[in-house]
């Protein structure tokens, strides 16, 4: 090799080493600072997640309670329906009762019912 290409290859080399020298440095520089904004933003997308998750067990629960309150609701009517019916069925067994007299089971017919004298022709 002649002197212009040792001269070439020294340039080079000495190019890269000064880039290195002023690279390095700058990146281990910035390398903690990216470091500190990926730990911030995921510090960040962790607590959205958290307070997203707080917000639908909150939701959750609502509704719980409100599907609870529906059910004992329901079932408190359904109670008052219950006594409503065994009211009617008294009071309609009083009123059978009181049309037909007592029940002979024997004969299938009631004790009190008026005898009908045979229908003459």
């Amino acid at each position: 090799m002649d002197r212009e290409a040792w001269t070439i290859v020294w340039t080079i080399i000495g190019v890269g080493v000064a880039l290195l020298g002023v690279l390095v440095p700058l990146n281990l520089y910035l390398v903690p600072s990216r470091t500190q904004a990926l730990q911030d933003s995921l510090l960040l997308l962790i607590t959205r997640v958290e307070n997203r998750i707080d917000q639908l067990e909150q939701n959750r629960q609502g509704l719980e309670q409100r599907l609870q309150a529906a059910m004992e609701k329901m079932a408190s009517g359904l109670e008052a329906q219950r006594q409503e019916l065994r009211a009617i069925g008294e009071r309609t067994a009083r009123i059978e009762g009181a049309l037909t007299g007592p029940w002979n089971a024997r004969k299938g017919e009631t004790t009190s019912a008026p005898r009908r004298a045979p229908q003459e022709a």
